[in-house]
């Protein structure tokens, strides 16, 4: 028994000794895969996908740093635009009123000189009863007399609400101008400031617009358009994003371990299973070299 129980000890010792090689060599071959962009040559496949990866990620970050200057800007350019939009339909407005007070002259004058006519052809009338041979003839002479001072009593109502609507559209465009005056107030205010801002941000902007459009001309156009449609989907703009603490640097999802172990092999572009980012690791991050490229935006301002 004695025998049987060590020949056992020694056959549990065995495999587990075999367990133990098999997951060291195991371990050993995953950390060969996680650190061979240093230890060897990188094959035309892997190389061209670090290639688009870096340009993507240069991409990236210059947009980054674009939408931060703009952030500082807030939302100073849109009020700005608002004012002017609203500015300029207030004069649209106060133009119409000017214009509807001119027409209104002309239907005032247009009645006044009705009301001439009309008393013309009265005295013409009265004159004509003189004349007259018959009640038939008198009584026609008499009904057109009646008309014609209806229509004189006509023209007068039209006259006192045309002046009535008159008063009004010059009351409202005396507060329509002073309106117009706060507004232009205060966008004067807006502007300079705005102008402010952009005077300390332009020259580092005009120069990161510069870099951009070098870093876009040297992507393909299927990932400008796949670049494009991601970065407008989400709030925050990164369309491309570095794997942080196992997890996606855009919604912070986990990221599984094969996944982030076939993201350093840069054997293809991968994207995040939860928010459609497309992912890179420390090694695209640290060929970019994004500081080195805002200390020259710095240089040149």
């Amino acid at each position: 028994m004695a025998k049987t129980s060590k020949a056992n000890t020694k056959e549990k010792k065995e495999k587990k000794s075999t367990i133990t090689k098999k997951q060291n060599q195991s371990n050993e071959k995953e950390s060969k895969l996680l650190v061979k962009e240093s230890e060897e040559p990188l094959d035309p496949v892997e190389k061209s996908v670090i290639s688009k990866l870096v340009n993507l990620y240069t991409l990236q970050s210059i947009d980054s740093q674009i939408d931060k200057i703009r952030i500082i800007r807030g939302e100073l350019p849109l009020e700005v635009q608002d004012l002017q939009d609203e500015i300029e339909g207030l004069k649209t407005r106060l133009n119409n009123y000017i214009d509807e007070i001119g027409e209104k002259e002309k239907s005032i004058a247009s009645y006044k000189h009705g009301i001439e006519q009309s008393r013309l052809l009265i005295e013409k009338y009265k004159e004509n009863l003189n004349k007259i041979r018959n009640n038939r003839e008198y009584e026609s002479i008499l009904k057109e007399i009646e008309y014609q001072e209806l229509e004189i009593e006509l023209y007068e109502k039209k006259i006192r609400e045309a002046k009535a609507k008159i008063e009004q559209l010059k009351n409202d465009i005396e507060k329509l101008k002073k309106e117009i005056a706060s507004k232009e107030e205060i966008l004067k205010e807006k502007e300079a400031e705005l102008q402010e801002i952009v005077k300390e941000t332009e020259k580092e902007e005009k120069y990161l617009l510069q870099l951009r459009e070098e870093a876009w001309n040297n992507i393909d156009d299927r990932y400008k358009k796949a670049y494009q449609r991601i970065r407008s989907s989400v709030k925050n703009g990164l369309a491309i994003v570095k794997i942080e603490r196992d997890a996606c640097g855009g919604c912070f999802s986990k990221i599984p371990p094969q996944q982030q172990l076939e993201i350093k092999m840069h054997k293809k572009i991968l994207i995040c299973e939860y928010c459609g980012r497309i992912l890179v690791d420390d090694y695209i991050a640290e060929k970019v070299k994004i500081n080195e490229l805002f200390a020259s935006a710095d240089t040149e301002n």
